[in-house]
């Protein structure tokens, strides 16, 4: 790896020196990042500040810019990638690994594509969960039947043609109705069944509490 400890001094060791020989031999640049030289070999604006050449290597606020050779851009992201000790950790962490040493432009979107055509990534990724909503505690009731909870308890063994049930309960009172049912009722059902069982006897709730 290579480590930096100064915008103009930079150490190899190990993989890395293979990477600086064939950053070395590259001889194609970005536009870019010519213009940058022509401002910085005249002294001409900041470029003197973020640019520096040494040892035949063009250095980027103390990275090592790297030319546009498509196989050494994928063998170094490919070499922090797919790393056992630091690969597969993520499209911002493989971006910082790359760019502790290395610049070239686009390089963010480089790296994004490549982690997105991961398939341990893919496999691995963690979604972030969308954050929840504050709780919010139910109404207390002024008076029966005002605010009701339902609860269907379905696929229940057979019995008089009826394999489910429907159970609302008074949420001041906690007087309940067991209705029988089958699991497959409709809608409208649903609806006689309250009208038959609940609100004839009663009245409208103002709420509904159900899952």
């Amino acid at each position: 790896m290579m480590s930096q400890d100064s915008p103009i001094q930079v150490i190899i060791e190990g993989e890395g020196s293979t990477f600086l020989e064939r950053v070395q031999n590259c001889a194609g640049q970005e536009d870019s990042v010519v213009r940058a030289l022509k401002e910085l070999n005249i002294g001409k604006g900041l470029c003197h500040e973020e640019w520096r050449e040494m040892d035949s290597l063009i250095l980027y606020r103390g990275r090592v810019y790297v030319p546009p050779d498509g196989q050494l851009r994928h063998n170094i992201v490919n070499a922090l990638h797919d790393s056992p000790v630091t690969g597969h950790s993520g499209q911002w962490k493989n971006t910082d690994l790359v760019a502790h040493n290395f610049w070239w432009p686009g390089m963010g979107c480089y790296i994004a594509e490549y982690a997105k055509g991961c398939d341990l990534c893919n496999h691995t990724k963690n979604y972030p969960a969308p954050l929840a909503r504050k709780l919010m505690p139910n109404h207390i009731p002024d008076c029966c039947w005002q605010i009701i909870s339902v609860d269907l308890i379905t696929e229940l063994p057979w019995s008089h043609s009826y394999n489910a049930i429907m159970v609302v309960v008074d949420c001041l009172s906690k007087c309940a109705h067991a209705i029988l049912m089958m699991s497959d009722v409709t809608t409208s059902r649903v609806a006689r069944l309250f009208r038959d069982h609940v609100w004839k006897l009663h009245r409208l709730p103002e709420e509904v509490i159900s899952d």
